[in-house]
């Protein structure tokens, strides 16, 4: 059988990059599977649980020993002895490469610090202790060695490794039509393929031809630093979404049989803290109107305070959705509700001071003050608004969602009624509410205008 053995690589990182990378390519070049965690940070208490995982799924252990002893775990161990006392704990063939101890090493390459080479010293000890070690001096020398005695301990000791078959030589690739195929019979709908789509194309690009039966939850965790990076993606919850959609692909693989194990399941989630913006209380309400520079400043500044706009909605109002002689503003332009919103006397005032000192012709309702004259960014608006809280000394966070989440808590301590609170927020419904969906007209500006 055409057996490919996986060959865990244990190190200390900084100063054994190279050896790291000679060995790495020693394995690839004999046709075998590398597996290595410097991607991975030991001291998360999950991410140790992978790296255990990685080394129990791993054939060989191969262990390149240097000169430093690496930073301790709470035990008061290196990571890199704490994953060879697993190995050897559970069995793990090792093949252990010592450098020589006599090499010229430069300063970062060796430890300083005398309980650290004390500790480095025992640890050789224990590596030595009834195993049989090969010592070098350059990379060229260890890959080498690594070749030579990897070859000699594939058939000196007989290990699963992983074997191909008919249906697990097929790719990434070949499998996400009939997945996306299958979800579509299945009666799921065609607006979730469509979103599953994208990403999962993205996934079957980045492994390319890799058989499925290969790919291991390291190799997953790789895709998704590759996603987060090749793409910009910051945001957790969107780096949540994407691990979600491919392990749902992948458990389809495993419910189907095609796979043996699920390898995202040991993938740690994106944790993602949501923090509620907290009302802004109307003694600062006042100390940032006074702060405001400029028309604009004030403009934006009390569009939010009195109709409770998301900042996208900001962005794209245009003029003529700005009723003067009925004071409202027509939100239309969104991905909430439509809405019609009653504005104070005091934003009145703002926008129209602002719109009488614009000379530009632009139709959006805020634009830049200076030419080319253009519709204000997301960035733009939330610098403004942070230039304005930037003048006062607030202990409380001042932002577009804090400015929203003040408008609708002013509504609630004025009693307004929840059905009209749902409809000036833009929300399609309210959990546990019965009231009937309210929509504000021309004809009822006077009733809601009384809360505001």
């Amino acid at each position: 059988m055409d057996k490919k053995y996986q060959v865990f690589i244990s190190s200390t990182f900084t100063d054994l990059k190279e050896a790291r990378y000679q060995v790495l390519n020693t394995i690839l070049s004999m046709y075998h599977i590398p597996a290595g965690m410097e991607l991975f940070s030991a001291t998360d208490s999950k991410q140790w649980e992978l790296i255990k995982s990685e080394i129990l799924s791993s054939d060989y252990y191969i262990l390149i020993l240097g000169h430093r002893y690496g930073s301790l775990t709470e035990e008061g161990i290196s990571y890199t002895e704490k994953e060879f006392d697993f190995a050897l704990e559970n069995k793990i063939p090792i093949l252990a490469f010592i450098k020589d101890r006599d090499t010229p090493t430069r300063p970062s390459e060796r430890e300083n610090d005398h309980i650290l080479i004390l500790k480095l010293d025992k640890f050789y000890n224990k590596v030595i202790q009834n195993r049989l070690c090969e010592f070098w001096i350059t990379e060229e020398e260890l890959a080498k060695k690594v070749s030579v005695c990897l070859n000699k301990e594939f058939k000196n000791s007989t290990r699963p490794g992983w074997i191909r078959d008919y249906e697990t030589t097929k790719n990434v690739k070949d499998y996400i039509k009939i997945y996306l195929d299958s979800k579509l019979k299945a009666g799921i709908k065609s607006i979730t393929v469509k979103n599953y789509t994208p990403e999962l194309e993205i996934l079957g690009k980045f492994f390319d031809t890799t058989p499925i039966n290969i790919i291991t939850s390291q190799k997953i965790m790789e895709y998704l630093e590759y996603r987060q990076e090749a793409f910009n993606v910051n945001a957790k919850s969107t780096l949540e979404t994407i691990r979600s959609v491919i392990k749902t692909f992948f458990q389809w693989l495993k419910d189907e049989n095609l796979i043996k194990n699920n390898p995202v399941d040991k993938i740690p989630t994106y944790k993602n803290n949501k923090t509620h913006a907290i009302p802004i209380e109307s003694k600062n309400i006042d100390k940032l109107r006074l702060s405001c520079e400029t028309l604009r400043e004030s403009a934006i500044l009390e569009t939010f305070l009195s109709t409770g706009c998301k900042l996208d909605e900001i962005i794209n109002l245009s003029i003529r959705n700005f009723d003067p002689n009925n004071k409202t503003i027509h939100i239309e332009k969104t991905n909430m509700n439509p809405r019609l919103v009653p504005i104070n006397e005091i934003t009145f005032i703002a926008l129209t001071k602002y719109l009488s000192s614009r000379a530009d012709s632009e139709s959006y309702l805020f634009v830049t003050e200076r030419k080319p004259y253009r519709q204000l960014t997301r960035r733009a608006i939330q610098f403004d608004i942070n230039k304005i809280a930037s003048r006062v000394s607030l202990e409380k966070t001042v932002n577009t969602k804090a400015l929203r989440r003040t408008f609708a808590q002013k509504l609630v301590e004025q009693e307004c009624p929840l059905n009209i609170i749902q409809s000036l927020l833009g929300h399609s419904n309210i959990s546990n509410t019965k009231e009937t969906y309210f929509t504000i007209k021309t004809s009822n500006l006077e009733a809601v205008r009384k809360f505001l």
